[in-house]
């Protein structure tokens, strides 16, 4: 048996971390880029010295991200994006890449799921053996982020916009999570689909 390694990705608000921990509740392995990244931000001091260069002091006083204050800086200006991208993704990537690979070495899990929003944007995907793509309507998508942030409606779809459109990621995925209906739907459609993974990783060879 091998480690198969499937890439989570979707929009904001389509509720990937959800899907991630239920893949974790039946057994796999879970890397958020996003926490990834925001650990590397805070103790690479290259790096933190990168960003603050960059975009100002979005730190505290003890070496902690702001992490609000540096998305409405990045959220607005998509050349202030690339830059933050450009500093961050290899960094992040060198060690979700790293952490793949040791994880295969053990087979200590027939699968390992990266949770990132940007794989496609970032052309990330050729990492991964299988890419997952959660997608959800537009209003649900909104109503989640507003919820879950405090936001605005025109701040979401902001950042809404600043990611690729969902038809974009589900003509390139190998699996769709279709996340319209309650958290019961949602387990289903994740147990089925690691059921599936979990039957591939048999036949994996790393």
């Amino acid at each position: 048996m091998g480690t198969l390694s499937v890439g989570v990705t979707g929009g904001i608000g389509t509720e990937k971390t959800e899907v991630c921990r239920i893949f974790s509740s039946l057994g796999a392995r879970v890397i958020q880029a996003d926490i990834l990244a925001k650990e590397l931000m805070e103790r690479d001091a290259s790096l933190a010295s990168a960003i603050r260069k960059e975009f100002g002091n979005v730190y505290t006083p003890d070496g902690r991200l702001v992490a609000k204050a540096l998305g409405r800086i990045v959220f607005d200006d998509s050349e202030k994006r690339e830059i933050l991208n450009s500093l961050v993704h290899p960094r992040v990537l060198k060690e979700i890449t790293g952490e793949i690979r040791k994880l295969q070495r053990s087979q200590a899990a027939p699968v390992v799921a990266v949770e990132a929003a940007l794989l496609f944007e970032t052309g990330s995907t050729n990492l991964f053996d299988y890419i997952i793509v959660v997608e959800s309507g537009r209003e649900q998508q909104l109503d989640r982020v507003m919820r879950r942030d405090g936001a605005s409606k025109e701040d979401v779809m902001r950042r809404i916009g600043a990611q690729w459109p969902g038809e974009a990621k589900t003509d390139r995925a190998d699996f769709v999570i279709h996340n319209t209906g309650d958290l019961e739907s949602l387990h289903h459609k994740c147990t089925l689909i690691y059921s599936i993974l979990s039957r591939l990783s048999t036949d994996h060879e790393i």
